[in-house]
């Protein structure tokens, strides 16, 4: 990210969160949402954590591809890598979006709970056999 984008960032949460009318209580509903669900914070930011690491091979090898120059045709860039970027960016936002949801986002982050769980319950039971 660059620094205006870091910088609208934070200078918009400050607004929102500081606003004298309303702030204090903003302050309180994202204190309580966060009590709520910091353990399914912690959870996805583990997975995103496994999910970084399985990707970082593919990661290399691109970025080897891109150094010796072999994403581009005759001289001139290829349209796929600005296109995989702009598709990867849409589906990151839109999943946060579908997990985030305030009405049906936490139906939604306890169902992916429960699926996880159940993995990991599947896999011990495997590992114990």
């Amino acid at each position: 990210m660059d620094r205006i984008t870091i910088g609208a960032a934070l200078g918009g949460a400050a607004v929102y969160f500081l606003d004298p009318q309303r702030g204090e209580d903003r302050r309180r509903r994202v204190q309580s949402f966060w009590r709520e669900n910091r353990d399914t914070a912690f959870e996805v930011g583990g997975g995103v954590s496994q999910a970084a690491e399985s990707v970082r091979p593919i990661v290399r090898r691109v970025k080897r591809g891109f150094g010796r120059g072999d994403w581009t045709e005759g001289g001139r860039p290829n349209w796929v890598p600005g296109v995989t970027a702009i598709i990867i960016a849409a589906a990151l936002g839109s999943a946060l979006m579908y997990f985030l949801d305030p009405e049906n986002g936490p139906g939604r982050r306890q169902r992916v709970r429960s699926v996880n769980l159940r993995a990991k319950h599947a896999a011990n039971e495997v590992a114990e056999e």
